[in-house]
């Protein structure tokens, strides 16, 4: 995955899509979006993998 990434960045750059962090940023967007609380497990299983 991460030779992956690493090519698509190349040729992003080569191409002249991007040559900055900000830029590769901004067409790759920001952080991902939290997950809803619904598909969260219940605090008693989280807590249970963590002690």
């Amino acid at each position: 995955m991460a030779q992956m990434f690493q090519r698509a960045v190349e040729r992003g750059a080569v191409a002249g899509r991007w040559s900055t962090l900000a830029q590769l940023e901004d067409i790759a967007g920001t952080a991902p979006k939290p997950v809803e609380d619904k598909y969260l497990p219940p605090s008693a299983v989280q807590g249970s993998l963590f002690d």
